[in-house]
C-alpha cells in the first residue's frame, strides 16, 4: 500500500511540472483601424469616433511604436480658410478628467479646398504630450480629430466647449460646417503599412509598394448631364420610296439659366441667385482697398448685404454647391446709392451679363424680394448696462454674446424671441463688441456688430 501512495504521489509531482497544452490564439493583426467614420466639424459639437477595443496598444503588440497613417476626405468646405487637423486621444474617467493627453497636428497637415488627403503621422508614442506623460499600455477611451486654423492662435473651429482654444473672431459660421470622412490606421513596431484597397490609387508610392499616388486626390467632378441624339428612323423593307425616312424631332430640354443680380437698394445691395442643381451658396463682397467680408452659406437664393457705404462700387461674388463640388465664382460689380433708393450697377456672371434699371444680372431675371439674414442691431448705453435691440422679420429665434473690446471671452445670453435685451453688471467707461445672429429656416446667420460705451 504505501508503494501504491509513493508511486501516485510521484506521479502527481510529475504532472505539475509538465507544460500545460492549449489551443493556438489568433495571432494579433499588423496593423489596427482606430476610425473609419464620416462626421461634420460644426461650430458646436466634436467629432468624436468609436475606438477599437484594444486594452494594451504596448504588448503583446507594440503599435505604440508602430507608424500611424491617415487618409482624411474633405467632402465639403465652405471657404478657403487654411486648416489643419488636430488628432488627439484621452484617457477620460471619473478620476482623472482629461489629465492624460496626446495629440497629433502642425501645419503640415494644412488643407484649404475639399479633397483627399492623406498624412503619416509620428508613431502614438512620439505624439505631443500634456505634462510629458501618456502611457500607451493602457488604451485611450476618448479620441477626436478636430479642425483648427493654421494661421494666427490656431483656433478650434469651434465657438464653445473648448476653453481659450475656441475661435475668437464672428466669422466662424463662414467656414464651418466642414464635412469630412476619416481613416486612421497603426502599423505595429517593424511591419509595414497594407493599404486598403480604397486607398491604393492616390496614397504615396513611398508608404507601400501597392500604393500608386502622391498622397492628394481632387474632389470628384460633377458627372454631366445625359444629353439626348435625334435617331433616325431604320429605312423600310418594301420597295423603294422617294420619302425622305422620318427624324425624331425629341430635342434635349434648354439648360435652365445661370441667375445672379445684385440691385442697390439705399445702402444694401439685393441679391438674387440661381445656379442649376445648387444646394447652398456662398457670397463675398468688398469695396476697393478693403478685405473680403463673407455672408453665411445658405439654402436661400435671395439675400440682402447691408449697412454698406454710400455711393460706393462693391464687388460681389457667388458660388454654388453642386454635387459636393464648389463651383467657380460668378462676379459682378454694383454701385450703392446715397442712402435711399437705387444706386447702379455694372458686370457679369453667368450667361449674360449687363445692367437694367441699377440691377447687374448674370442670366434672365425675375425680381424677387430678398430675405434679409442679418438683424438689425442698437445699443443705447447706460452708466453699468447696455441695451441691445434687434429685429429681423424673418428670424425665429435670436442669440446675442458681448464681451469688452480687447478680450477674448465672449458672454452669451442665450436662445431667445425677445427682441430687447438689457445688458447689466457693465464696467463704467468701457467699450463693448455686442453681436447678435439670427436663425432663419433653421440656420444661425451671420454675426451682426456694433459696438457701446458705457459711461
Amino acid at each position: 500500500m504505501r508503494k501504491v501512495l509513493s508511486l501516485v504521489f510521484g506521479l502527481a509531482v510529475a504532472l505539475v511540472g509538465l507544460p500545460v497544452v492549449t489551443s493556438p490564439a489568433e495571432a494579433a493583426p499588423n496593423q489596427i483601424t482606430m476610425w473609419n467614420h464620416t462626421g461634420t466639424q460644426t461650430g458646436t459639437q466634436y467629432w468624436q469616433p468609436s475606438l477599437p477595443s484594444i486594452s494594451n496598444y504596448v504588448s503583446p503588440v507594440n503599435y505604440a511604436e508602430g507608424n500611424a497613417y491617415l487618409k482624411l476626405e474633405i467632402l465639403s468646405k465652405p471657404s478657403d480658410l487654411n486648416v489643419m487637423p488636430a488628432i488627439c486621444f484621452w484617457r477620460h474617467t471619473e478620476t482623472t478628467k482629461f489629465k492624460y493627453e496626446t495629440c497629433a497636428g502642425g501645419s503640415k497637415y494644412a488643407f484649404t479646398q475639399a479633397g483627399t488627403y492623406y498624412f503619416q503621422l509620428n508613431p502614438l508614442d512620439d505624439l505631443w504630450k500634456k505634462n510629458g506623460v501618456f502611457d500607451w499600455s493602457e488604451a485611450p477611451d476618448l479620441g477626436r480629430i478636430m479642425l483648427r486654423k493654421v494661421d494666427g492662435r490656431k483656433e478650434l473651429l469651434m465657438e464653445r466647449r473648448c476653453g481659450a482654444a475656441c475661435y475668437k473672431d464672428g466669422d466662424l459660421y463662414d467656414h464651418v460646417p466642414i464635412r469630412f470622412s476619416s481613416q486612421l490606421i497603426v502599423v505595429a513596431k517593424g511591419k509595414s503599412l497594407d493599404p486598403p484597397t480604397g486607398w491604393r490609387a492616390d496614397c504615396p508610392k513611398a508608404w507601400s509598394s501597392k500604393c500608386n499616388g502622391d498622397g492628394t486626390a481632387p474632389p470628384p467632378a460633377p458627372s454631366p448631364s445625359p444629353t439626348t441624339t435625334p435617331t433616325t428612323a431604320p429605312p423600310s423593307t418594301t420597295s423603294p420610296s422617294t420619302t425622305a425616312p422620318s427624324v425624331s424631332t425629341t430635342q434635349p430640354a434648354p439648360p435652365t439659366p445661370t441667375v445672379f443680380t445684385v440691385t442697390p437698394n439705399g445702402t444694401s445691395l439685393d441679391l438674387v441667385h440661381r445656379i442649376p442643381n445648387a444646394g447652398r451658396y456662398q457670397v463675398t463682397y468688398q469695396k476697393a482697398g478693403q478685405k473680403r467680408d463673407w455672408l453665411t452659406i445658405t439654402s436661400d437664393e435671395e439675400q440682402t448685404i447691408t449697412g454698406l457705404d454710400p455711393n460706393t462700387q462693391y464687388t460681389v461674388r457667388v458660388r454654388g454647391l453642386v454635387g459636393g463640388v464648389w463651383q467657380d465664382w460668378l462676379e459682378v460689380k454694383a454701385t450703392t446709392g446715397s442712402g435711399s433708393g437705387s444706386g447702379g450697377g455694372s458686370g457679369s456672371g453667368g450667361s449674360t451679363g449687363g445692367s437694367t434699371g441699377g440691377t447687374t444680372s448674370g442670366g434672365d431675371v425675375t425680381s424677387v424680394p430678398a430675405t434679409r439674414t442679418l438683424p438689425s442691431l442698437s445699443l443705447d448705453p447706460g452708466s453699468t448696462s447696455i441695451e441691445a435691440s434687434y429685429f429681423n422679420r424673418n428670424a425665429g429665434r435670436y442669440q446675442l454674446r458681448y464681451r469688452p473690446v480687447g478680450t477674448t471671452a465672449w458672454e452669451w445670453t442665450g436662445t431667445t424671441t425677445a427682441t430687447t435685451q438689457n445688458l447689466t453688471g457693465l464696467s463704467r467707461g468701457t467699450t463693448y463688441d455686442v453681436r447678435v445672429r439670427a436663425l432663419i429656416n433653421g440656420t444661425w446667420q451671420k454675426w451682426q456688430k456694433a459696438t457701446a460705451t458705457t459711461s
